[in-house]
């Protein structure tokens, strides 16, 4: 009976996933990349940061999209801890610098006490790389509390004993066969990713 309900209601739930799913506006995101960028060149420091490849010996570690919830299980990060720990102490072990790019923490479904609680080995080792000025966290659309909230700053604070600076973006400059980017390319160009 299950399958036969199945093959009766595929269509017409595939036909209304598609018609309304979430479909990103390209030209919309490309406009507002592109303004981001422009913002962090014009005036690094605001929305986001520049940095130099050269900077740390070119070393640097970029996760994203951790998702450290509460150990509930509907927590995607637990599985990854103990790779997350090892890898984290590697690199700071051998001065990396650490860029976590957004949705590092789960605030959709958590409180961000919780999240803390559940994981303070990750953000003491994390403290690390921020100690020797070598840490850029970014908020994403699952941690926007860290861009939102009036006492996020202080939460960080308390985290990690030392003022953490959020950012919307970062942008990392070098060259290529001596060729400079980053400063003079436009990143997104309308039509390039499709």
């Amino acid at each position: 009976m299950r399958r036969f309900f199945q093959y009766l209601l595929r269509r017409p739930i595939l036909w209304l996933s598609d018609k309304f799913s979430s479909r990103p506006d390209k030209e919309r995101i490309y406009k507002a990349l592109s303004k981001l960028y422009e913002d962090i060149i014009n005036e690094p420091g605001n929305k986001g940061t520049v940095i130099s490849l050269d900077d740390f010996d070119g070393r640097f570690i970029i996760f994203s999209d951790q998702h450290k919830g509460n150990r509930n299980g509907a927590d995607d990060f637990t599985v990854a801890e103990a790779s997350y720990m090892a890898a984290l102490a590697h690199y700071e072990q051998n001065n990396f610098c650490l860029i976590n790019l957004g949705d590092c923490e789960e605030l959709w479904e958590n409180l961000f006490w919780q999240v803390k609680k559940a994981y303070k080995k990750a953000f003491e080792l994390e403290g690390k790389f921020l100690s020797r000025n070598a840490f850029i966290k970014i908020f994403g659309n699952h941690d926007l509390y860290w861009a939102n909230d009036p006492l996020a700053s202080f939460e960080l604070k308390n985290m990690y004993n030392q003022e953490v600076k959020i950012y919307e973006g970062v942008i990392l400059k070098g060259a290529i066969n001596n060729q400079p980017f980053a400063d003079t390319m436009h990143p997104w160009p309308p039509g390039r990713c499709q």
